[in-house]
């Protein structure tokens, strides 16, 4: 079941998540670190300026040296007010996918209930990084990235999304369950798994080639872009702020989502609404 919000909740932490992008922002113009919106976040930038009314999420990217310029000045700029969420700086903390994460409050979905880290109000960062020109190498960077996120995420929740139905639904989530009980034996699997995540990631990175993509995707394939498309930003309104946007965000929408200015039906305008959500001193 989907679970929705009440509007006044979803407005303010839609307000929360757009004070703590103006920080990102600002730290990132100060230090010359390139940024940009992804995914629903650009779509709700092109199509709405602002948020996706129903969405409760921000997704930004940057390239692999961004990212890191990015985590050097972290603690020192942000270091007060956020924590930088990955399983090499907190322990527990299962995914891929890193996350700014507002200190003092709290943001607990279903399925990471079991996950045994802080989990706050948040802006997910997704990194870009090289695709081999070598297309058997890049096939097994996608096979095992992949596969690593998946173990990575098991091994701290055992609830992933799974909506296949009937049997095979019980079944996958029964192994689920028992992968993630076999996991909890091995003392800090999670931390060995995304070190071997991040090696593939950057498998291409010395290559010189101008194709990149998000091994954090759950379809890497589809996130696959040159950096023509990307450099330079432009700047577009959302909300308060004015935010980057890849230089062909048209194609880059269009070539995942289709007809991405078409509003989906009701059914499709899904959310991620926690079981628990805590603002703090807001």
């Amino acid at each position: 079941m989907i679970r929705q919000y009440d509007q006044c909740t979803l407005k303010k932490l839609q307000d929360t998540e757009l004070s703590m992008l103006g920080d990102i922002i600002n730290v990132c113009e100060k230090y010359n670190i390139g940024y940009f919106a992804v995914f629903g976040t650009l779509i709700g930038a092109i199509r709405h300026n602002g948020f996706i009314p129903w969405d409760d999420d921000m997704d930004i990217a940057m390239l692999r040296e961004d990212y890191d310029k990015f985590c050097q000045i972290f603690e020192k700029e942000m270091g007060h007010k956020y924590s930088l969420m990955t399983p090499l700086t907190h322990k527990g903390f299962a995914s891929t996918v890193i996350k700014v994460e507002k200190k003092g409050t709290k943001f607990i979905p279903n399925h990471s209930r079991k996950m045994k880290c802080e989990q706050g109000i948040f802006i997910d960062i997704f990194i870009y990084d090289k695709v081999s020109k070598n297309p058997k190498q890049y096939k097994r960077q996608i096979k095992r990235a992949r596969f690593l996120a998946e173990a990575i995420f098991l091994a701290g929740s055992p609830y992933p999304e799974i909506n296949i139905g009937g049997i095979k639904e019980k079944a996958a989530k029964f192994i689920c369950m028992a992968v993630h009980y076999m996991f909890k034996l091995v003392p800090g699997i999670h931390v060995f798994l995304y070190k071997k995540f991040i090696k593939y990631s950057v498998m291409a990175n010395n290559e010189n080639v101008n194709k990149y993509t998000i091994y954090q995707s759950t379809a890497p394939n589809k996130c696959v872009v040159d950096i023509d498309n990307i450099l330079p930003y432009q700047k577009v309104r959302f909300g308060e702020l004015m935010i980057n946007v890849p230089k062909d965000y048209d194609y880059i929408l269009r070539e995942r989502y289709g007809d991405y200015m078409k509003l989906p039906p009701e059914e499709e305008r899904i959310n991620h609404a926690a079981d628990i959500i805590d603002f703090g001193n807001e």
